[in-house]
């Protein structure tokens, strides 16, 4: 409803051979069109399960009634390379605040936090306009919006102490939760734009897109953009 996918692919396009898009699973069926191991990897929720008892999430979580999780081997296909290029690209994640909270948690990863907002209302219409939910399903999409949309601070006392993570990724306490937020007020395609436009911008002008060579092997100062 607030366009982060196709503001995702958009990035993707802009800036092509730098960004890679992390597969997910998750329970939930499979939309029209959608294929496994494509959009998702669509599990049953015993395979679900197992793979949290084998830890082989990064971060996991319900949503809207379905679960999904981000698998290691998923994100670290994306930020390794391949044997012909040995280039890894930075990784995006589409994910809630609940799977944000858990990599925040890990100090493995280096991650970027950004957030696409739209008002309630407007969000309403787009999901109405869309016709993939139901009355149920989009009053439980609301509900959890409306506690996203609350402020967040993070209490970084415990995090503080952790090594080797760089400042990009590294949040004191009661600074804000995420590293950028942008709010997509125009419907359709010129807030498709306008969004991509200020996340380019922003990751510019952080140096995000700037690679640096260690050992041979050219790298991102960021290995995951949520």
């Amino acid at each position: 409803g607030a366009g982060k996918s196709t503001i995702i692919q958009r990035i993707m396009n802009c800036i092509p051979n730098t960004f890679g898009f992390s597969v997910s699973h998750t329970t939930r069926q499979p939309r029209e069109g959608e294929q496994h191991g494509i959009q998702y990897f669509f599990v049953s929720k015993e395979e679900y399960d197992q793979l949290i008892k084998e830890n082989a999430f990064v971060e996991h979580a319900e949503v809207h009634g379905n679960c999904y999780g981000t698998s290691k081997a998923a994100l670290d296909r994306v930020t390794a390379g391949d044997a012909s290029s040995q280039v890894g690209k930075i990784c995006i994640l589409d994910i809630d605040i609940q799977g944000c909270k858990q990599i925040k948690q890990r100090s493995d990863i280096h991650p970027l936090f950004i957030r696409v907002r739209v008002e309630i209302e407007e969000l309403k219409k787009r999901l109405e306009k869309r016709g993939t939910e139901t009355a149920e399903s989009l009053e439980t999409r609301l509900a959890n919006a409306r506690g996203e949309l609350a402020v967040i601070t993070v209490d970084d006392s415990t995090s503080s102490q952790k090594k080797d993570i760089p400042p990009v990724s590294h949040l004191h306490q009661n600074q804000p939760f995420f590293d950028l937020e942008v709010d997509n007020v125009r419907e359709g395609v010129d807030g498709i734009i306008a969004c991509a436009r200020q996340i380019v911008q922003f990751l510019e002008d952080r140096g995000i897109l700037l690679k640096r060579k260690e050992g041979g092997r050219e790298i991102s100062n960021v290995d995951l953009i949520v």
